[in-house]
Formats: C-alpha cells, structure tokens, sequence
C-alpha cells in the first residue's frame, strides 16, 4: 500500500458516483488534461514531486476503471484486455 503524508486530503473522498460524474464531465472537454489537473487541485500542494505522481497515478487508475460511454460502457481497463486476448491468438 501507498503511503501518503499524514495531512488529510478530503477533498478526495469521493463516492463512487461523484467520481464517475467528474471523469464523464471531463470526457467531454477537449482539455485532454482536465481531469488531471482537477485533481491536482483537489490534492493542493505536495512535499514533493513524488507525491504528486502518485496522486496522478490514483486519478489515472479512476479514469481507466470508469465505464465510459464512448467505449459502449466499457472501462479502458476493459478495452486494454480484450486487445490484449486478441493478440494471445
């Protein structure tokens, strides 16, 4: 497991719901990067750069495990395994 700096980041707690409605809010900006930086300022500021990745990475592994309608509600997730079982044949 991760291990985050003891300061409480609330802003985060999210349900799985609220998540979701952030992630399909931001498919439909043509900022490829609008997610990325709501949760940056969701996070606020970080010891260090370190920190930051890893916060990226949670938000990144949200977005991927977020059925997206785009992709017949399938996740990204989803999408990567089915390619990944057609090349296996």
């Amino acid at each position: 497991m991760i291990a985050f700096a003891p300061r409480l980041y609330s802003a985060l707690v999210l349900s799985v719901e609220e998540w979701k409605a952030l992630v399909l809010a931001c498919m439909k900006s043509s900022d490829i990067t609008k997610f990325s930086k709501r949760v940056v300022k969701m996070v606020g500021k970080v010891s260090s750069l370190d920190d930051l990745n890893r916060w990226i990475a949670l938000a990144m592994n949200i977005w991927n495990a977020t059925p997206q309608p785009d992709r017949g509600g399938k996740t990204p997730f989803e999408i990567s395994l089915e390619y990944d079982n057609q090349s296996d044949d």
